[in-house]
């Protein structure tokens, strides 16, 4: 998708140049682009028509989807035709004479060579930018990122902008974990981290950023949308590519995609594997006070945290007639995150002034916990296309489903002043939650344009989702050595959601300048119901959301951008459980159902910048409004003052000042270098416990990718990225900084890859916290174990090759 940007770049300034023309000169050159070695048509190939003996730029185009192009208005003469695309050597043809009486010139079929020396130097040694732009979204291309292949989705966006990724994995766009992920333009049955710690990085082609989505998406997500574009092949035959991953720690991972297409019809299966353990450390240092009385608590232990997940995906794609298409898919899995800590514990209190420490306790805390289970996911999707190009209507069901399940155990066992460790645990607490839930979809899209250049969208959409959340507490008896079921921390809770929408888009061009303008309405009926209980937590509201995109095409290919949108972030379904859930034995969580929806006013300004052929510069100011911001806050829990609270409140209005740089260069052919950064003020206002609060400061981060290619089959990358210190209503984050580094070796003719890579090399990545309210104070240190090999191999079966169409347009049915 990055190259159909580009090539829309190029081909709006061309139209630029020639604007002026005369449109009653009568001259036709047309003809049809395909690849050489394939003869599938190539989409998007640009078309440049210059004067046989100046060499100057008359006119251009790109081709269809069929490979087919046609530029008009070309006066009588001699003239250069050249066709180019990325990863194709450009073809030249010359003399070619458009003269009465024949003034309409069919040039036939064009092939496009793909040369392997040429794909190598567009790899490598290419000009082309990591991140290029569309009307409303960002897009980044993932096969950059080679040092990121033995993960997954989060270890690629940890190195692209506007992302930040802490140490349990959870991911932040532009400073906010309100965000929708969208997986080849469709929602994701699991939350938004957990979807992207599910997708290997091996499989995916290309992200998109989209922080200002039109009208025609979800307005959900205080920060817009990633979606996720994965990897697809339209060569005919057979073809695939494998994955086989090992590290340190027992990392282990493979995934394979197995294509087949004919011209009517074609079909894929793939399957995945993934264990990724990430061993480490955890310190931390809670103060609480209750009257004169302040208690500690220290403690310092080793932790691991492990994602593990396998999955299996099939689809069908049936070409009914040349204007119609459907394509079934489906996918089944099971994705589990689990670890513990074994730590020691050091307690004590003081009273009044007295610095002695008196209720001195030494005890180990040992830690275990698990949360996953089965998901599901079956789509059905269909497209018409009408006469008229471009005129067309898709149909979309999409049903999922998952049987979540959420498990720990914390016991703590006495510790002696000889270093010995009680053989039974002097407290404990088991905690269970079993969180079935299914989600349903329909929707239906329609395109109509108007005149040359513009065209209405449409559409409407159901969406259904409900979930049944089982909750059992269990405490430790040390009289009997038994578990015993607490009924006053036990419950069960039911949650349904509907939400109706309908949306229209106008958009176009005049000239140089493009707008789009649209609308979407939606109705939301939710209701959280405890059983047992007669309380009741229904919502039953309408919403609008406009949105507003604008551009400008500049000579040079330079684009201007201007958007707006109203969001929505509905407050997720544990935020919203109105029982306490204990962590371990020093916190509990308990939901909020009172919560109210955030909703965000967003404003985005870009502008890209072709420096030179070598260098290429983007640039991003963007301005977010939350009101009714919602955060995890901590208090004192009332029943012990060693045992802190989490939960959810809407604490007021957070602010986003912020611009984005992202500088491609390459000052040599064997050197390319990504710098990217982002620098924000950030501000939230509100009231907090009965307290105004402002808190405000400003953050930066950034990304300094360096590829440098040491000859035609080896490549070296080094990965530099640093997360900027962060503010939020009850403390502060510090900033880290992390180098990851990988080397990519191609082997028999690009059929074999291997990567290796070495995560955290300089060991720096400590990610510590502070936070404090009223009674309490809190620190925490989590380090992740540096220094962690893995490799990656990589076969390609027939040149294996994804869709060079891309996924830009969210996955649409172009996609399939």
């Amino acid at each position: 998708m990055y190259k159909k940007a580009y090539i829309l770049l190029t081909l709006l300034s061309i139209a630029f140049q020639i604007f002026a023309n005369d449109p009653l000169k009568p001259g036709v050159i047309s003809g049809k682009v395909t690849d050489g070695d394939s003869n599938v048509a190539v989409e998007y190939a640009t078309v440049s028509i210059f004067e046989q003996a100046s060499h100057a730029l008359v006119g251009g185009t790109v081709t269809s989807a069929d490979g087919i192009f046609s530029i008009k208005n070309i006066e009588e003469g001699t003239y250069t035709i050249e066709v180019t695309f990325i990863g194709f050597q450009k073809t030249v043809i010359e003399n070619v004479a458009v003269k009465r009486p024949n003034l309409k010139k069919n040039l036939g079929v064009i092939t496009l060579s793909t040369d392997a020396e040429v794909l190598d130097a567009v790899e490598v040694v290419g000009t082309q930018s990591s991140v290029s732009y569309d009307i409303d979204k960002k897009i980044v291309n993932v096969g950059t990122q080679f040092a990121a292949l033995s993960g997954t989705a989060v270890d690629i966006l940890e190195n692209i902008p506007s992302v930040t990724v802490d140490g349990d994995g959870n991911v932040s766009l532009r400073g906010s974990s309100g965000f929708t992920v969208l997986i080849d333009g469709r929602p994701s049955v699991l939350d938004a981290s957990e979807a992207l710690q599910q997708i290997p990085a091996s499989t995916i082609e290309n992200i998109e950023l989209i922080t200002n989505p039109s009208a025609k998406y979800d307005p959900d997500g205080t920060a817009g949308i990633i979606n996720i574009i994965t990897k697809k092949n339209r060569l005919e035959g057979v073809s695939g590519v494998f994955n086989a991953t090992g590290g340190m720690y027992d990392r282990l991972g493979g995934d394979f995609l197995l294509n087949f297409k004919r011209k009517n019809y074609s079909f894929y299966v793939g399957a995945n594997y993934n264990k990724r353990p990430g061993p480490g450390t955890y310190n931390s240092e809670r103060i609480t006070t209750n009257g004169d009385t302040t208690s500690y608590i220290i403690s310092e232990g080793d932790r691991e945290r492990t994602f593990e997940m396998y999955g299996a995906q099939a689809g069908v794609e049936l070409y009914l007639s040349e204007k119609d298409f459907l394509k079934i898919s489906g996918k089944v899995g099971e994705f589990k995150m689990y670890g513990g800590m074994d730590a020691d514990f050091y307690e004590y209190q003081r009273i009044g002034g007295d610095d002695a420490p008196i209720n001195e306790n030494r005890y180990i805390s040992s830690e275990q916990w698990e949360r996953g289970g089965l998901y599901y996911n079956a789509n059905i999707a269909y497209q018409h296309k009408f006469d008229k190009k471009g005129h067309t209507i898709d149909a979309q069901i999409d049903y999922g489903g998952r049987d979540m399940t959420e498990s720990s155990i914390n016991e703590l066992y006495p510790k002696y002043g000889d270093g010995s460790v009680a053989e039974t645990p002097s407290s404990g607490q088991r905690s269970t939650e079993i969180g079935p839930g299914g989600r349903l979809r329909a929707k239906i899209d329609y395109v109509l344009p108007v005149g040359e250049k513009d065209k209405i969208e449409a559409g409407w959409q159901t969406r259904w989702n409900q979930a049944e959340d089982v909750n059992e507490v269990y405490n430790y008896n040390t009289t009997t050595g038994e578990y015993e079921f607490q009924p006053d921390y036990s419950y069960t809770t039911n949650y349904t959601q509907t939400i109706h929408s309908l949306y229209g888009i106008y958009s176009g061009k005049v000239g140089s300048f493009g707008y789009q303008g649209g609308v979407r309405a939606e109705y939301t009926g939710r209701n959280i119901n405890v059983v047992g209980s007669d309380d009741e937590y229904p919502v039953d509201q309408w919403n609008l959301f406009p949105t507003v995109h604008l551009s400008y095409n500049l000579p040079k290919d330079d684009q201007l951008m201007l958007s707006y949108s109203r969001r929505i972030e509905r407050p997720r379904g544990w935020y919203l459980e109105p029982f306490v859930t204990w962590q371990d034995a020093f916190n509990v969580r308990r939901g909020n159902p009172g919560l109210l929806p955030e909703n965000i006013d967003s404003f985005d300004f870009s502008y890209l910048k072709n420096i030179s052929d070598n260098l290429t510069l983007s640039l991003d100011v963007y301005y977010r409004m939350t009101h009714n911001k919602i955060e995890r806050i901590q208090t004192v829990w009332p029943e012990d003052i060693n045992v802190i609270m989490h939960t959810y409140a809407n604490v007021g209005t957070d602010y986003a000042l912020g611009t984005e740089i992202s500088l491609n260069y390459q000052p040599f052919k064997w050197w390319t270098m990504d710098l990217m950064g982002n620098l924000y003020d950030y501000r939230v206002e509100g009231e907090l416990e009965g307290q105004s609060f402002d808190r405000q400061n400003i953050t930066w981060s950034s990304r300094f990718n360096n590829t440098f290619r040491v000859s035609k089959n080896t490549q070296i990358q080094i990965n530099n990225r640093y997360t900027g210190e962060t503010v939020t209503a009850q403390g502060r984050n510090e900033g880290y900084f992390m180098m990851t580094a990988a080397v990519k070796q191609n082997l028999m003719k690009k059929k074999l890859t291997l990567t290796a890579s070495m995560n955290d090399v300089l060991g720096t990545a400590r990610r510590k916290s502070y936070s404090s309210g009223i009674g309490f104070s809190n620190f925490t240190e989590d380090f992740r174990y540096p220094h962690v090999f893995t490799a990656t191999l990589t076969y390609r079966l027939n040149n294996f090759k994804p869709s060079r169409r891309g996924g830009g347009d969210g996955g649409g049915m172009d996609d399939f």
